[in-house]
Protein backbone atom coordinates (compact mmCIF):
# COMPACT_ATOMS: atom_id res chain seq x y z
CA UNK A 1 0.00 0.00 0.00
CA UNK A 2 2.84 2.58 0.47
CA UNK A 3 4.65 1.57 -2.05
CA UNK A 4 1.42 2.76 -4.26
CA UNK A 5 1.00 5.72 -2.51
CA UNK A 6 4.47 7.00 -3.07
CA UNK A 7 3.53 5.71 -6.62
CA UNK A 8 1.08 8.30 -7.22
CA UNK A 9 2.15 11.09 -4.70
CA UNK A 10 6.29 11.35 -5.50
CA UNK A 11 7.08 12.17 -9.65
CA UNK A 12 10.68 11.75 -7.97
CA UNK A 13 12.61 9.68 -5.11
CA UNK A 14 16.09 10.97 -4.51
CA UNK A 15 16.84 8.75 -1.56
CA UNK A 16 14.54 5.75 -0.04
CA UNK A 17 15.99 5.15 3.92
CA UNK A 18 14.71 1.64 4.89
CA UNK A 19 14.78 2.48 8.60
CA UNK A 20 12.88 -0.74 10.18
CA UNK A 21 14.11 -2.29 13.64
CA UNK A 22 12.05 -4.04 15.73
CA UNK A 23 13.05 -7.07 18.21
CA UNK A 24 10.71 -8.94 20.02
CA UNK A 25 10.89 -11.74 23.20
CA UNK A 26 8.82 -13.91 21.95
CA UNK A 27 8.36 -15.52 18.66
CA UNK A 28 5.33 -14.14 17.01
CA UNK A 29 4.12 -14.90 13.36
CA UNK A 30 2.22 -12.57 11.12
CA UNK A 31 -1.14 -13.36 9.49
CA UNK A 32 0.96 -15.07 6.53
CA UNK A 33 3.13 -17.04 8.76
CA UNK A 34 5.69 -15.61 8.80
CA UNK A 35 8.12 -14.48 12.25
CA UNK A 36 7.31 -10.83 12.91
CA UNK A 37 10.53 -9.36 13.82
CA UNK A 38 11.78 -11.01 10.36
CA UNK A 39 8.96 -9.73 8.45
CA UNK A 40 8.81 -6.02 9.63
CA UNK A 41 12.61 -5.51 9.87
CA UNK A 42 13.74 -7.04 6.58
CA UNK A 43 10.77 -7.99 4.05
CA UNK A 44 9.07 -5.01 4.44
CA UNK A 45 12.12 -2.69 3.32
CA UNK A 46 12.80 -5.58 0.64
CA UNK A 47 9.14 -4.99 -0.81
CA UNK A 48 9.08 -1.39 -0.85
CA UNK A 49 12.39 -1.15 -2.48
CA UNK A 50 11.25 -3.79 -5.24
CA UNK A 51 8.18 -2.09 -5.37
CA UNK A 52 9.84 0.99 -6.26
CA UNK A 53 12.60 0.05 -7.97
CA UNK A 54 11.06 1.85 -11.21
CA UNK A 55 10.70 5.03 -9.90
CA UNK A 56 14.04 4.84 -8.23
CA UNK A 57 15.58 4.37 -11.78
CA UNK A 58 13.39 7.00 -13.32
CA UNK A 59 14.70 9.10 -10.78
CA UNK A 60 18.31 9.12 -10.81
CA UNK A 61 20.96 9.57 -9.56
CA UNK A 62 18.91 8.14 -6.45
CA UNK A 63 19.83 6.43 -3.83
CA UNK A 64 18.52 3.22 -1.12
CA UNK A 65 19.53 3.71 2.47
CA UNK A 66 19.21 0.31 4.52
CA UNK A 67 19.46 0.75 7.81
CA UNK A 68 20.97 -2.60 9.32
CA UNK A 69 22.54 -3.25 12.41
CA UNK A 70 25.93 -4.86 13.91
CA UNK A 71 23.42 -6.95 15.54
CA UNK A 72 24.23 -9.07 12.38
CA UNK A 73 26.63 -10.98 13.95
CA UNK A 74 24.29 -12.85 16.08
CA UNK A 75 22.80 -14.16 13.25
CA UNK A 76 22.08 -18.06 13.38
CA UNK A 77 19.57 -19.65 10.86
CA UNK A 78 19.15 -22.34 8.44
CA UNK A 79 17.94 -22.05 5.43
CA UNK A 80 14.74 -24.00 5.38
CA UNK A 81 13.37 -22.13 8.32
CA UNK A 82 14.63 -18.39 7.10
CA UNK A 83 11.01 -17.01 7.13
CA UNK A 84 9.21 -18.53 9.93
CA UNK A 85 11.92 -19.35 12.42
CA UNK A 86 10.35 -22.24 13.82
CA UNK A 87 13.72 -23.40 15.75
CA UNK A 88 13.09 -20.50 17.79
CA UNK A 89 16.45 -19.25 18.90
CA UNK A 90 15.78 -16.14 20.90
CA UNK A 91 15.45 -12.38 19.82
CA UNK A 92 18.93 -11.49 19.00
CA UNK A 93 19.60 -14.61 16.46
CA UNK A 94 16.29 -13.57 14.92
CA UNK A 95 16.83 -9.82 14.40
CA UNK A 96 20.59 -10.69 13.55
CA UNK A 97 19.04 -12.98 10.67
CA UNK A 98 16.58 -10.12 9.31
CA UNK A 99 19.72 -7.65 9.64
CA UNK A 100 22.21 -9.98 8.16
CA UNK A 101 19.32 -10.16 5.39
CA UNK A 102 19.95 -6.01 4.90
CA UNK A 103 22.81 -6.08 4.12
CA UNK A 104 23.16 -9.01 1.68
CA UNK A 105 19.73 -7.60 0.24
CA UNK A 106 21.89 -3.81 -0.13
CA UNK A 107 24.59 -5.51 -1.81
CA UNK A 108 22.39 -7.32 -4.38
CA UNK A 109 20.66 -4.21 -4.98
CA UNK A 110 23.36 -2.29 -5.85
CA UNK A 111 24.23 -5.01 -8.32
CA UNK A 112 21.04 -5.02 -9.91
CA UNK A 113 20.98 -1.10 -9.88
CA UNK A 114 24.46 -0.75 -11.58
CA UNK A 115 24.72 1.25 -14.56
CA UNK A 116 21.45 2.74 -13.96
CA UNK A 117 22.61 5.65 -11.48
CA UNK A 118 21.07 4.52 -8.13
CA UNK A 119 23.01 3.21 -5.37
CA UNK A 120 21.91 0.51 -2.33
CA UNK A 121 23.91 0.94 0.73
CA UNK A 122 23.51 -0.80 4.09
CA UNK A 123 24.51 1.32 7.36
CA UNK A 124 24.94 0.61 11.36
CA UNK A 125 23.89 3.70 12.86
CA UNK A 126 25.39 2.94 16.41
CA UNK A 127 24.05 3.35 19.38
CA UNK A 128 21.25 6.33 19.87
CA UNK A 129 18.70 7.20 21.98
CA UNK A 130 15.42 5.50 21.07
CA UNK A 131 12.45 3.27 22.18
CA UNK A 132 14.13 0.16 20.45
CA UNK A 133 14.14 -2.70 22.44
CA UNK A 134 11.37 -1.94 24.53
CA UNK A 135 9.60 -5.01 23.77
CA UNK A 136 13.09 -7.27 23.99
CA UNK A 137 13.45 -9.31 27.03
CA UNK A 138 15.00 -7.81 29.92
CA UNK A 139 18.98 -8.86 29.55
CA UNK A 140 18.22 -7.37 25.92
CA UNK A 141 16.76 -4.47 27.55
CA UNK A 142 20.00 -3.88 29.94
CA UNK A 143 22.11 -4.50 27.18
CA UNK A 144 20.85 -1.53 25.10
CA UNK A 145 21.13 0.77 28.12
CA UNK A 146 25.04 -0.05 28.41
CA UNK A 147 25.30 0.72 24.81
CA UNK A 148 23.82 4.20 24.79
Amino acid sequence: KAAGELRTTCEKIDVLVNNAGLIHNTRELTVDGIERTFALNHLAPFLLTYELRDVLAASAPARVVTVASVGHKFARFDWEDIHKMERWRGETAVYGVSKLCNIWFAREAARRFAGKRVTSNALHPGAVGSNFGASGSWLFKYGVKLAK
